[in-house]
């Protein structure tokens, strides 16, 4: 309910506010980042956590890490990583046994807490188990993170 009443509120902001949202796949769009933003911020609240150091797995927490198989936008992967890196990550891959399954186009870093958003064309359960999240920083550094199973949220 209070997702809804956010949500609500959001649109009439954007509507008053005089902003122009061009087409029914734009406005669908924000719709469905508000949502997810509401219920990422909603669930990792409750995580008691403040976020995971790169290589582990666990700690959402607000700004923090998520592996998100499923997101409600298009029911694919979607990867969240910590919001230090907003603005220096030049990609995000997901590796199995040193193999490059495959790399994640940046999808934004202005909604959930100002995190890197990397999205991914399957479900997180269809890259298998043992994965590793892999994130190259723009000095060259590589962030890495341990995904047990695909199909399971972490963070």
């Amino acid at each position: 309910m209070i997702r809804l009443f956010v949500l609500t509120g959001w649109v009439i902001v954007v509507f008053v506010a005089g902003c122009s949202l061009e087409s029914s796949d734009e406005v669908t769009s924000q719709v469905n980042s508000l949502i997810e933003q509401s219920q990422d911020e909603t669930s990792a609240g409750h995580s008691g956590t403040t976020g995971p150091s790169p290589g582990s797995s666990g700690g959402g927490g607000l700004g923090g890490f998520v592996w998100k198989p499923i997101s409600e936008s298009d029911g694919n992967l979607v990867v969240l990583l910590p919001n230090s890196y907003r603005g220096r990550v030049t990609g995000a891959s997901i590796v199995q046994d040193g193999e490059i399954l495959e790399e994640g186009w940046f999808a934004g870093d202005t909604h959930n807490g100002y995190r890197p958003h990397y999205r991914f064309s399957l479900p997180g359960a269809g890259y298998g188990s043992d994965l590793t999240l892999e994130a190259t920083l723009s000095d060259g550094t590589v962030e890495t993170w341990s995904i047990p199973e695909g199909g399971t949220r972490v963070g």
